[in-house]
């Protein structure tokens, strides 16, 4: 092989490498079936950019998310569901490895103030900016989520799956720009 040979198959495969890097999957979600709010509690959907989610379930600034936060508050008790997706892209995708890794958080606060031993051990979540050509402050977005929990191992010996938390549902930004 010469070398203007090699130079030209290394420019043809930097031209496809390119291309291939910049292909995104196009997440399809539909609007229908969207999960409901129980009438004896309150729900709210937002999500923060550039964000994480520490291990006390604080909000931490400049993180290299965009946080996605399902609350559900009832009288006496209240979850918070994180999801940490990439904080660039009008869409996204976790699977278990990712939830496994941390990408999903759920903390349940109860009347006593003990924490409730569940952890977010597998699932697979899908979200989809649906105003892509508004500015993020205007903008709302559809996630799915199937989210597999077990008991912490420290707090109940095991971790089997126990329960499989289920979300479809509209969130909407907690800032404005403009």
């Amino acid at each position: 092989m010469n070398k203007q040979s090699i130079i030209i198959s290394i420019m043809l495969l930097s031209i496809f490498s390119f291309f291939a890097c910049k292909k995104s999957k196009d997440i399809e979600l539909s609007e229908d079936n969207l999960t409901i709010c129980d009438n004896n509690s309150n729900c709210e959907n937002i999500f923060t950019l550039f964000s994480d989610v520490d291990s006390n379930f604080q909000y931490q600034s400049l993180g290299n998310f965009k946080v996605f936060t399902a609350r559900t508050t009832y009288n006496t008790s209240q979850t918070n569901l994180f999801i940490l997706a990439p904080k660039i892209g009008n869409s996204f995708s976790l699977n278990n490895n990712d939830i496994k890794s941390g990408r999903v958080k759920i903390q349940y606060i109860s009347p006593s103030g003990l924490p409730v031993g569940f952890l977010p051990v597998g699932g697979d979540i899908k979200g989809k900016n649906l105003l892509p050509e508004k500015g993020l402050d205007q903008s709302k977005w559809i996630i799915e989520a199937k989210i597999f929990l077990a008991a912490d191992a420290k707090t109940k010996g095991d971790q089997k799956i126990k329960d499989t938390l289920y979300l479809k549902q509209y969130f909407y930004p907690n800032f404005v720009f403009n």
